[in-house]
Parts: structure tokens; sequence; C-alpha cells
């Protein structure tokens, strides 16, 4: 029989022996010399106790069932919630970033944060972003907020879990690649490269798709969304609609010319103007340039503010965006 579990009299086995050497880091240190130098004898073995042969089996399976608890305690890499990155042309320099803190890219410094293992968003010249407190995960979300300058997010998530505050309003990422521009006074401006988001503040929410763009205030919140290959003009009229509690009609005149079906996505978000005259002018571009719609929407509805009607309008168009 193999004493070797018992007092090592016995012919060692290799699998003991390597689970040995791996736990000799953490066995308790010899016991101390004696008063005249020699190390205490081990207690007399008792005899006439036979030893039965599970116990060695047990001895066996208590070493490796320790080893396995070794290894699986060992800590494994985590990802930060954040980690920024210098793009200066300088050696590479990444540090962890927590909640409250800053990053500030002066004239010609240029930053990436690393969100989680999700995608990063790239700081452009003069930007100041600050991480907001929170947990941050992909259950409670990412948040940052853009206090002046340009960023360009790339984020590949779940809806909703990345978000960017700026003071005039709140981006939800909605899977996608967006840049953001906050003005010294706060206004904001969202461009949408690939994907499409929620540009929300209090009382206020806009869908912006891939390709489109919206402007923001403090005190308005996101304005109406238009497609960024329009002209110039067309989309100062659009901003000037936002800001004139009665446009002019020429802007309004200007902004429901035309027959593409794509701009229902301006004049969908203009059925939230104050104005009953807008409302009432966008609607009926809206009906005029979409064949069959009163099959898919009541427009009788729609035209008393029904909000169910109202949101079987925008599923009806969200496609054509």
């Amino acid at each position: 029989m193999n004493d070797y579990l018992w007092d090592r009299s016995g012919a060692p086995d290799p699998d003991v022996v390597a689970l040995e050497e791996r736990l000799r880091p953490f066995r308790c240190p010899p016991a101390t010399a004696g008063a005249d130098g020699d190390r205490p004898e081990a207690p007399p073995r008792t005899t006439g106790v036979p030893r039965a042969p599970w116990l060695h089996a047990a001895a066996a399976a208590a070493l490796l069932s320790i080893g396995l608890g070794l290894a699986l305690l060992r800590p494994t890499p985590e990802v930060l919630p954040y980690r920024v990155e210098r793009l200066d042309g300088r050696a590479p320099s990444t540090t962890a970033l927590c909640g409250g803190d800053r990053v500030t890219c002066d004239d010609g410094t240029r930053a990436r944060i690393h969100v989680g293992d999700i995608g990063s968003v790239d700081l452009a010249p003069r930007t100041r972003v600050r991480v907001e407190p929170g947990r941050h995960d992909e259950e409670a979300g990412y948040r940052l907020f853009l206090e002046r300058g340009t960023m360009e997010a790339s984020i590949f998530s779940a809806p909703r879990v990345f978000q960017v505050g700026t003071p005039s309003g709140i981006a939800v990422d909605l899977g996608c690649i967006y840049s953001t521009t906050v003005e010294d006074d706060g206004r904001a401006t969202l461009r949408v490269l690939t994907g499409a988001v929620s540009f929300e503040a209090e009382g206020r929410k806009v869908h912006v798709p891939s390709g489109a763009e919206c402007r923001a205030t403090p005190s308005r919140g996101p304005g109406t969304p238009c497609w960024s290959d329009r002209a110039p003009e067309w989309r100062d009229a659009v901003a000037r609609i936002d800001e004139a509690p009665a446009p002019a009609d020429e802007d309004l005149a200007l902004v429901l010319a035309g027959d593409e079906e794509r701009d229902t996505l301006t004049w969908f978000h203009l059925l939230d103007h104050p104005a009953l005259e807008v409302r009432v002018r966008a609607l009926d571009r809206i009906v005029a340039v979409v064949d069959g719609l009163g099959d898919a929407v009541d427009l009788k509805a729609l035209r008393g503010g029904d909000p169910a009607a109202r949101e079987a309008l925008r599923e009806e168009l969200d496609w054509r965006w």
C-alpha cells in the first residue's frame, strides 16, 4: 500500500507531486527549531488502527479540489469601464478613468476614450469630456458628458447602453457611429454616420438616422432633424422654423417643397411644432407624398392628435428614413 499521502514513506504519485509543487507557495511555514537546533519530532503514529483504503483517495481528492479552487480564484483580466489614450503623436499612454474625471484636449491634442469593450470615443482638439458618476457596464450603461468641443463615437452594443449628455440634450446611442459638437454657448449639433441616435431632453425626443443631423439649444432641446446632404439654406430654414413661434412663410414653403419621401423625416418631427399652421401643413405634405398612407394610418385620428395614430405614422415612415 502506498503511504506517501499518510507519512510520505511510499512511492510518490506523479500527479500528487505536481499538485504539491503548484501549492507550495501557499503552504504554512515549517515549524521552528527546538532549543537544541533540531526540528521537533513528528508525533508517533498510532498502531493497531488499520488505514481504510478510502482515506488515500479522500486525501488525493482534497488536494485536487484545493488546486482547482485556487485556479478558479485566480484573478481574470477585467475590462475597465473607461481608458483614455493620447493621440498626439507622442509615446502611447493609457490611463483609467473614474466617475467625475475629465479629459481635456488643448489646441494641439487629440485623445481616444475606450468605452469598456463596446467601442471608443475620439476627442478633437479643444474638447472637454466628463465621465458621469455611477456604475458603468452593459447593464447600467456608459455615460459621458460633452462639455465643449467635438467627439466622434463608434459604439457597437445594444440600444441605449451608451449615452452622451450635452447642455442641450442627451444623445442615446442605438448602435452607431456619430459625431457631436458643443459650442461655447451650449448649442449642440449631432451628425449620424451609421446607425441611429435618439436625441432626448425633457418633453422632447427626436430620431436621427444615418446620414441625418440635428441641432439643439439649451433652452429648447433637440430641434428638427434633417438630412446632412441637403443645401445649407434648407437646413438653416429648418433651424429658423424651430426657433420661431410663428415661422416665416418663405422658410416653411422652402422646407415643405419637394417630393422626396425621405424628407418625411423632417416633416414628421414638425408635427411637434407649437404652431398649428406648421403641424397642419407638415401633415398635409406627408399625406401628399406618401402613396397609400391612408390605408396604413387612421388619418382622422392622426389629425385629431391621437398618440396611437402618431406612433403608427412613425412606424410607417421609419423604413423610408
